[in-house]
């Protein structure tokens, strides 16, 4: 057993609820990495990330991979860390309510509801949640992230609120935990983005070559054949977009695994830099990879560069032997990056020591942009506020209305407005907001719709949680 093992990421996401609930002061998971040992996979069994213990330098210091159990706890953290609001949990009833430990919590400065939900049973069981409690517009999204042996982390649902506020039945797969998220309110736009650039790479003797029109996009690896390395680049264009407007983006791809093991687990990092086309890109002269073309056996032969400066991991995807969509919330990297382009680089790495990394096993597939089945990658953004500067009215459209609205105000100093024609917020209408309005014209967001019946899940077990609509502030946890 590992931290990957179900009934102990299970029983993690049960006990970080329980504590919660117990309205302790402060909780610590401080065993990061695992520790050498003298077993077959050569650490001990008891920590969250796995870590290189061969380096011969004196390690460990290489992380690999994190485990589920960690992905549990990163979940857990961003619904109840920072002294938030702890709701009355739902009550359950029905012949599995035992396998659910739920917690529910508020918080106010992000402006948004959590539960978490965790299965410890080998059977799937329904989760019905009524949300009316919560006040949420209709038309909220509600996002369910999920640690389970399908997912690492991911969004697996984003439904909608209908105007009752119940939710459709929720499926919650064995053995596994959810973080059930919903903001305060409806976003003012909801915007997909396409990729505007994605294409593979590949190492050995393909390094100098681009497959940049091919329609797929793989992220394998091999323990001796550099040639059957590959990594996937994908960059959106934020364009006229403030970035701060953004309040959730997740990017959603669609693929499967194209080895024969059931899953495969890769990386998602977020890059820095973004100086490269799909039409030019190669193995030799992408950002953040190193050479490879030595044997791949352990996890200081991973070959992703810059990681902490100008490579962030950001999350996971999936592969399973189904082709389905992959999503992972990606809203921090987006909200942090610098400038309006956005590189995303998806690797298939060593995890731990001595795992088997074979392409023929675990190699994710996923559908391009060219690839005729699928639109391909896809951010899609949750925005707040009008998202486009230099669009005056507020109507979701840079057009002839705005230029009315600039040329009315033009010459104003120092209480300039918006809607008088100040797009740099600098209290100042003038050329500056002219320009902005002339680079942004036809630039267009979509409002939230009404609210719509959300996605209907599959039923599980006999187990209702309802979460009732009167939720009681019991105390904070930090």
């Amino acid at each position: 057993e590992t931290l990957d093992t179900p009934v102990r990421y299970t029983q993690m996401g049960s006990i970080l609820s329980a504590l919660a609930k117990q309205q302790v002061e402060e909780l610590y998971v401080f065993k990061f990495s695992q520790t050498a040992d003298n077993s077959t996979s050569g650490v001990k069994k008891n920590g969250v990330h796995y870590v290189d213990n061969n380096d011969p330098l004196g390690g460990p210091f290489d992380i690999g991979g994190s485990t589920k159990a960690a992905e549990v706890v990163r979940l857990f953290v961003k619904g109840f860390a920072g002294a938030q609001q702890l709701l009355q949990t739902p009550a359950a009833s029905g012949s599995g309510a035992t396998a659910l430990q739920l917690a529910a919590s508020h918080n106010t400065t992000a402006g948004r509801y959590s539960l978490t939900s965790s299965n410890t049973s080998t059977g799937s069981q329904t989760l019905n949640l009524d949300l009316s409690g919560w006040g949420l517009a209709a038309g909220t999204y509600v996002t369910v992230e999920e640690v389970s042996a399908e997912s690492h982390g991911e969004v697996r649902r984003v439904v909608q609120v209908p105007a009752s506020g119940l939710l459709p039945p929720l499926d919650q797969p064995a053995e596994s935990v959810w973080l059930v998220t919903a903001p305060d309110s409806a976003p003012a736009a909801r915007v997909t983005l396409g990729a505007t650039d994605d294409a593979m790479v590949k190492s050995g003797s393909n390094a100098a070559s681009n497959f940049g029109t091919s329609a797929n996009l793989f992220a394998k690896n091999d323990p001796l054949n550099p040639a059957a390395r590959n990594v996937s680049f994908i960059k959106f264009d934020l364009g006229q977009i403030d970035a701060a407007s953004v309040e959730q983006a997740i990017l959603r791809v669609r693929g499967e695994n194209d080895g024969s093991d059931a899953t495969v687990i890769t990386h998602i990092y977020g890059l820095l830099g973004d100086n490269w086309n799909e039409e030019t890109i190669t193995w030799n002269n992408a950002p953040n990879l190193a050479d490879s073309l030595g044997t791949v056996s352990d996890i200081s032969d991973n070959f992703v560069e810059g990681i902490g400066t100008t490579a962030d991991i950001v999350g996971h995807f999936t592969g399973t032997q189904s082709t389905r969509e992959l999503m992972f919330d990606v809203t921090p990297f987006v909200s942090a990056h610098p400038d309006q382009q956005l590189t995303f680089l998806v690797a298939r790495e060593v995890r731990f020591n001595g795992e088997n990394i074979d392409d023929a096993l675990t190699s994710l597939r996923l559908d391009s942009k060219e690839s005729g089945v699928d639109a391909g990658p896809q951010l899609i953004l949750s925005i707040g506020g009008t998202p486009l500067p230099a669009d005056f009215n507020g109507d979701g459209t840079v057009d002839g209305d705005d230029l009315n609205a600039w040329k009315a105000g033009v010459g104003q100093t120092g209480a300039g407005l918006k809607s008088s024609g100040d797009a740099d917020g600098d209290g100042d209408v003038d050329g500056g907001d002219f320009l902005q309005w002339q680079r942004a014209l036809g630039s267009q967001v979509f409002s939230s719709a009404a609210a719509v019946a959300a996605v209907p899940e599959p039923c599980g077990a006999a187990l209702a949680a309802w979460l009732g609509a009167c939720l009681v502030l019991v105390r904070r946890l930090l």
